[in-house]
């Protein structure tokens, strides 16, 4: 069951590394360097986002989990989860909020962050988690040279939300079928699209976090489809 933590330890690590490579690097590098990172996301998320089934079932994915995410008004409670931090914990450092909101969605949306606390609770094997696992420790030394301390504290974020999923698994791996996979996929391909926008152009127009609950929307409806 410790395996669970890999991917936590894995960010935590990486943020680490990278906060002590962040005074190193100027803030015209820090900026270049997120922009090409986030330029990446886009391409990454375009390839996921247009490999779906269904455009209108992803629409209503994404219509009804905004609503909901709009409705608990997800982005803000993030937004001050993320200043919590920088005012208890740093001396004022900007960019560190956004940080923990922007590396806390990077690092929980898409196919395998569900996949893989689901492998381990029904298989006992962690390859997938290993290999997320990998991504998001370079990633998290790249968030933290710019934004700082609070892409670390993202790997807490992802450690219950991954361990909340393995204590399900059992419960939902029958919900997760190839069609689900491809749309939680193609709909967390939206997500970070809409994530590597922000992160370009600033987040002015989207609130990416009220966003997220579309993720879960088609394990729901799988739910559904079974209970008819």
């Amino acid at each position: 069951m410790w395996i669970i933590f890999l991917n936590g330890i894995a960010i935590f690590l990486g943020g680490i590394l990278g906060c002590k490579f962040k005074k190193y690097v100027s803030k015209n590098m820090s900026n270049s360097i997120i922009k090409v990172v986030a330029l990446s996301i886009v391409v990454i998320a375009l390839k996921e986002a247009l490999n779906y089934r269904n455009g209108m079932l992803n629409l209503a994915y994404l219509v009804i989990g905004v609503i909901i995410g709009e409705g608990i008004d997800l982005d803000n409670k993030l937004k001050r989860t993320g200043n919590y931090i920088q005012k208890k914990l740093t001396n004022g450092e900007s960019g560190i909020a956004k940080g923990f909101v922007v590396s806390t969605i990077m690092f929980c949306v898409g196919s395998m962050a569900i996949l893989g606390p689901l492998e381990i609770a029904l298989k006992n094997s962690c390859e997938i988690l290993s290999i997320k696992s990998i991504m998001d420790g370079i990633s998290a030394i790249i968030f933290a040279a710019t934004y700082g301390i609070g892409v670390v504290f993202s790997g807490i974020v992802v450690i219950l939300y991954e361990g909340i999923i393995y204590f399900l698994g059992s419960g939902i791996a029958a919900l997760v079928t190839p069609d689900i996979i491809q749309d939680i996929s193609s709909v967390g391909g939206v997500v970070l699209l809409a994530l590597g926008i922000t992160v370009i152009f600033g987040e002015r127009y989207i609130k990416v976090s009220n966003m997220l609950p579309a993720i879960f929307l088609p394990i729901i409806y799988s739910l559904i489809l079974r209970l008819i």
